[in-house]
């Protein structure tokens, strides 16, 4: 179960006196964050998609308590808090836009696909089934998620050679997952405008089935060399 991996994670963490702090904080500020953005919606409407809404926002006030807890004199700190905030707020404004101020039409195709994969596994209470989903993200935030954010709270070194080639490496990832997102978004605007269902197949579409997958996987894959506090 993913909880109990959550769990272990966030003791070895919270139990290391210096990295206390933060992870109590963080905990709070995460149950805040998925409550009120996507447990009470997914309650009053049904859609486990405002999920989309509470975890990128939850990865941007990572960043905020790196900053508050690392300080701004800390560059590893600095790095890791922009890593986080870049991330989170502009996946969390596409979520807004999309799903709040847009008003969010139905569910995600990938979310309707989760109610098939909960009949094929018995689950029969879909209502408890969506908060225990919605808590599967969060735990990720608490535990997984954060952990380079600790670490880089009580990193004391500068940045090294591999560190900033890392943080070189993650900006042009960074670039690379945005264009392919917006890529999309404009493709899907003019073929919803044209009354036709096609796959994309411009830009960087043309070359990869998810590159903004892609640019994500990497993201962080090279933003662990400049978060490690080796």
């Amino acid at each position: 179960m993913p909880f109990a991996i959550y769990v272990v994670m966030f003791a070895a963490l919270a139990l290391q006196g210096d990295l206390t702090g933060f992870m109590v904080c963080n905990l709070l500020v995460q149950l805040a964050v998925f409550v009120v953005g996507a447990c009470l919606p997914a309650h009053r409407t049904g859609f486990m998609s405002y999920v989309d809404v509470a975890w990128p926002w939850g990865l941007a006030l990572i960043g905020v308590q790196v900053l508050a807890f690392g300080g701004l004199d800390s560059p590893v700190a600095v790095a890791t808090a922009a890593i986080y905030l870049l991330m989170g707020m502009r996946m969390g404004a596409w979520a807004l836009r999309f799903m709040v101020f847009k008003r969010l039409p139905g569910e995600l195709p990938r979310y309707q696909y989760q109610r098939r994969r909960w009949e094929r596994d018995g689950f029969r209470n879909e209502k408890v089934s969506l908060q225990v989903e919605i808590m599967v993200q969060c735990g990720a935030n608490i535990a997984v998620l954060a952990v380079p954010a600790a670490l880089a709270t009580v990193r004391t070194a500068g940045l090294d050679v591999v560190s900033v080639a890392a943080i070189a490496l993650w900006a042009v990832f960074w670039v690379f997952e945005s264009v392919a997102d917006l890529q999309k978004a404009r493709f899907a605007d003019r073929t919803r405008r044209d009354g036709v269902r096609r796959t994309c197949d411009i830009g960087l579409w043309r070359y990869s089935r998810h590159p903004n997958y892609f640019g994500q996987w990497m993201l962080g894959t090279v933003s662990s060399c400049c978060r490690c506090p080796c």
